[in-house]
C-alpha cells in the first residue's frame, strides 16, 4: 500500500504495541491508584504476584491485568525479567504498585515510545518523585521505565535492580510519583529489614560493590540512622574514586556523608566531601545545595546567597529539561522552598530587608510546611530588629500552628506586643504563654522581665499574677510581683506577698509593721535568706524593694532587672 506524504516516515500510534509490567505482593491500599492512571495508556497490564494475601490479585484482575503466580525468591530483578517474559507488548513499561504516572501535557507515554521508535532510541528516562515526610519532603530519580523488547534489555542485581543490555536512551516528558516512602514509620522499616538484608548479602559476596554500600548508605538515612548513613557512605565514596567511576547517580553517596556530617555539626569535613564531588562530577544540584547548608549553618550569608542561586539555576535547568542529560538522583529535588528561606534569611542580614522579604514570598509560594516557613522568617526579621515587618508571619505561624503554639512564636509575639505597646496582643501572648505545656518558670520569668525592662508594668503583672496563681509557692514570682506592686503604689498587695513569702520561707511573720522602713528591712531578711540559699537574682530583687519602699522618688534609680 502506498501512504500519503503525510504518512510516509510515521510510526501508527496503534501500529507498537505496549505492555505494563509490575511485580506485587499485597498492595491494596496503593494499587488501584497505580492501575487507574495506567490502564489508559498501555495495551495490557502483566502482573507478577510474589504471595498476596490480601485483595491485590483481585483489584489487578478488575482492571483487566493478567496475573502470574510466583513465590518471592529474594530476587527483584528475577520476578521484574518474569513479568517482561509474559508480556505480548514491542514495548515494555515497568511501574511498581506504589507508584502513579502522571503523562505530560505534551504527550501521551504511548506518543513517547512511537517517537522514540521514530528516533532509534531504545529506552526512555521518566522521572521519579518521592514522596516523603507527609508530601513536605520530595526526592527526584531519573529512572528508564519504558524499553523496546528485544531480549537483550534486562535486569540485573537482587536488590535496587539495574537494567542492561541498552544503547540509546532518551527523555520522557512523562513522569512518575512514588509514595511508597511515605507510609509511615513501620512501613519504612520493614521496607529498611527486606532491603537491608539483600544489600548486605551483596556486600557479603563483594564488598567492593560501591552501589550496594551506597544504597545501604540510603537506607540507613531514611530511618535518620547517621552514623550508619556515614559509614556506608564514607565507604561507597571511597570505593567510587578508587575504581574511577563516573556515573553521577554516585553523588548520592557524597551528598549523603555532607548531609549526615551536617547534623553532626563537622561542617569543614562535610565542605570536603563537596569539593570531592564537584572535581568529578562538576557542580551537581545536590552539591551546591549541601554548599548552601553549610554557608547557612556558618553564618556566611554572602555565601548562602552564591550558593543558593546556583543551586536555583541548576534545578531550574533540570525541572526544565536544559540540563546535560544524564541519569541523576537529586534529594534536594522538593528543597527550593527551604533554600529560598536561607537566601532570605542572608539577604536581611546582609541588611537587603526588600530582596529577603521578597526570597520569603517566592518560598512561600510554593513551601508545603507554611507554618515552619512563617515562623523561621517571623523569628529572623525580629532578631535583626525589624519587630514591624516580623509580626505578620508570626502571627500567621501562630494561626497555621497544627500541634499547639510554639513557644519561639509565642515569646517574639510577646516581645512585639511590648515594643509595639499594643495591650491586645500582650494579653493574648500572656495567656499563650501561660498555657503552654511544660513551660518552665525562668522562661515565664523572663518574658515578664522582658515587660517590666520595657515600661510595661500591666503585661508583666499579667505574667506574674498567672505564674503565682499557677504554683502559690513559686518565691522568685512572688519577689517580682511584690516589686511591681510597691511601683504601682499598692503597698498593702505588697504587704500580703510579703506575709506568703515569710511563709514560704518559714520566717517569723510576727513583726508590726509600723512604717515603710519595716517593710524595707523584711524584703532585706528575705533577701539575705535567698543570698544564701544560691538565688542571687532574688536577693538583689528583694534589694531593689527595699530601696523602693526606703528611698524618695526623686531619688531613686531604676531598678536593677533580671
Amino acid at each position: 500500500m502506498v501512504r500519503n506524504k503525510a504518512d510516509q516516515g510515521r510510526t501508527s500510534f496503534n501500529a507498537i504495541r505496549l505492555s505494563a509490567c509490575m511485580m506485587v505482593k499485597d498492595e491494596e491500599e496503593m494499587l488501584p491508584r497505580c492501575l487507574a492512571s495506567i490502564r489508559d495508556e498501555v495495551d495490557e497490564i502483566v502482573v507478577v504476584d510474589t504471595g498476596s494475601t490480601d485483595r491485590t490479585v483481585e483489584i489487578a484482575l478488575s482492571f483487566g491485568a493478567r496475573v502470574f503466580h510466583h513465590p518471592w525468591a529474594n530476587d527483584f530483578s528475577l520476578h521484574r525479567n518474569q513479568s517482561i517474559s509474559y508480556s505480548s507488548g514491542e514495548w515494555i513499561f515497568i511501574i511498581d504498585a506504589d507508584e502513579e504516572y502522571r503523562p505530560s501535557r505534551e504527550r501521551s507515554l504511548r506518543e513517547e515510545v512511537v517517537l522514540a521508535e521514530q528516533k532509534g532510541i531504545d529506552t526512555l528516562v521518566l522521572r521519579v518523585e518521592n514522596f516523603q515526610s507527609e508530601g513536605r519532603e520530595t526526592v527526584c530519580s531519573d529512572s528508564i521505565r519504558a524499553f523496546r523488547k528485544n531480549g537483550r534489555i534486562c535486569y540485573e542485581g537482587i536488590v535496587h535492580n539495574k537494567l542492561v543490555g541498552f544503547g540509546n536512551p532518551g527523555g520522557s516528558l512523562g513522569r512518575i510519583v512514588h509514595y511508597g516512602y511515605d507510609r509511615g514509620m513501620a512501613s519504612a522499616r520493614k521496607k529498611f529489614e527486606r532491603t537491608a538484608t539483600l544489600l548486605r548479602k551483596q556486600i557479603a559476596e563483594n564488598p567492593e560493590n560501591a552501589a550496594a554500600h551506597m544504597y545501604l548508605s540510603a537506607s540507613h538515612e531514611a530511618l535518620e540512622q547517621h552514623e550508619d548513613t556515614l559509614r556506608e557512605a564514607r565507604i561507597a565514596v571511597d570505593l567510587v574514586e578508587a575504581q574511577g567511576i563516573s556515573n553521577h547517580q554516585y553523588v548520592r553517596a557524597y551528598y549523603s556523608a555532607a548531609r549526615a556530617l551536617l547534623l553532626k555539626k563537622q561542617y569543614d569535613e562535610a565542605e570536603t566531601f563537596c569539593d570531592r564531588a564537584e572535581a568529578r562530577f562538576g557542580a551537581q544540584i545536590d552539591i551546591l545545595a549541601a554548599r548552601t547548608m553549610i554557608r547557612f549553618q556558618k553564618k556566611d550569608w554572602t555565601g548562602v546567597a552564591t550558593f543558593g542561586t546556583r543551586y536555583r539555576q541548576n534545578l531550574e535547568n533540570y525541572r526544565n529539561f536544559t540540563s546535560e542529560k544524564i541519569l541523576t538522583h537529586i534529594a534536594t529535588y522538593g528543597d527550593a522552598w527551604k533554600i529560598l528561606g536561607w537566601m532570605g534569611t542572608a539577604k536581611i542580614q546582609l541588611g537587603q530587608l526588600e530582596e529577603g522579604e521578597a526570597l520569603y514570598r517566592q518560598s512561600l509560594e510554593v513551601s508545603p510546611d507554611q507554618e515552619l516557613l512563617h515562623r523561621h522568617a517571623g523569628l529572623t526579621l525580629i532578631s535583626a530588629g525589624h519587630v514591624g515587618r516580623a509580626r505578620p508571619y508570626l502571627e500567621e505561624a501562630r494561626r497555621l500552628s497544627r500541634t499547639g503554639k510554639d513557644s519561639r512564636v509565642v515569646e517574639a509575639l510577646f516581645k512585639t506586643a511590648v515594643l509595639m505597646k499594643d495591650p491586645s496582643l500582650g494579653e493574648r501572648s500572656v495567656r499563650d504563654a501561660l498555657a503552654l505545656p511544660g513551660e518552665s518558670s525562668p522562661w515565664l520569668l523572663d518574658l515578664s522581665e522582658f515587660a517590666f525592662r520595657h515600661g510595661d508594668t500591666r503585661i508583666a503583672f499579667l505574667v506574674l499574677t498567672g505564674l503565682v496563681a499557677d504554683d502559690e509557692g513559686n518565691i522568685p514570682a512572688r519577689l517580682r510581683l511584690a516589686r511591681l506592686l510597691v511601683l504601682m503604689g499598692m503597698i498593702e498587695e505588697a504587704v500580703r506577698e510579703c506575709d506568703a513569702l515569710l511563709r514560704l520561707l518559714s520566717l517569723p511573720r510576727d513583726r508590726t509593721l509600723a512604717s515603710l522602713q519595716d517593710l524595707a528591712d523584711l524584703f532585706r531578711d528575705i533577701g539575705k535568706i535567698r543570698d544564701a540559699s544560691g538565688d542571687a537574682d532574688d536577693g538583689l530583687v528583694a534589694g531593689d524593694i527595699a530601696r523602693l519602699l526606703t528611698e524618695p522618688p526623686a531619688c531613686q534609680a531604676a531598678p536593677e532587672t533580671r
